[in-house]
């Protein structure tokens, strides 16, 4: 009797395991498109003349659309596409200049292979001067180790400082 219990298991484990594998195969293999990872580091452009910042913020369960901009004047503006609501004010002066400096000293590094994340916030980060331009999308998986942790953090927060007013 036990040498057929312990073969029935043993069938069973088998046939769950099997089971397993052609559950998992019926899912396609996500491809890894490498839109940036063949770039090289990129310093962000300089905070001079006039200047804006634009941070997006979109995605994960709730499927959000907010969106940050910050000029050269320290004009903030939030937007959240979904409410239609729009709130405008006057970044403080030391969150402006440290806004300042963390662009300065950030240095984008692209990631060498793309993570896939289906539920991520994604951010799309735009810095343009007149003369110069950064542009780059990333989702929560590739924002470790890109050099934009930081940076995208503290808009990030400051995109979530308008559900506090």
């Amino acid at each position: 009797m036990r040498k057929l219990l312990v073969s029935v298991s043993v069938l069973l484990i088998a046939l769950g395991l099997l089971g397993c594998r052609v559950f998992y195969s019926s899912f396609p293999t996500p491809t890894v498109i490498p839109t940036q990872a063949a770039q090289t580091a990129q310093r962000m452009p300089k905070l001079t003349g006039n200047w804006q910042i634009r941070m997006t913020q979109s995605g994960g369960f709730a499927g959000v659309s907010r969106r940050l901009e910050i000029s050269s004047s320290g004009e903030m503006t939030i937007i959240d596409e979904r409410s239609k609501k729009q709130r405008a004010s006057q970044l403080p002066p030391d969150m402006f200049a440290m806004l300042k400096e963390m662009v300065a000293s950030t240095i984008y590094h692209p990631p060498t292979k793309l993570l896939m994340c289906e539920d991520c916030f994604v951010f799309e980060l735009k810095i343009e001067n007149g003369t110069e331009q950064f542009q780059v999308q990333i989702d929560e998986l590739n924002l470790p180790n890109s050099g934009l942790e930081t940076l995208i953090g503290f808009l990030e927060k400051l995109l979530n400082s308008s559900n506090n007013q």
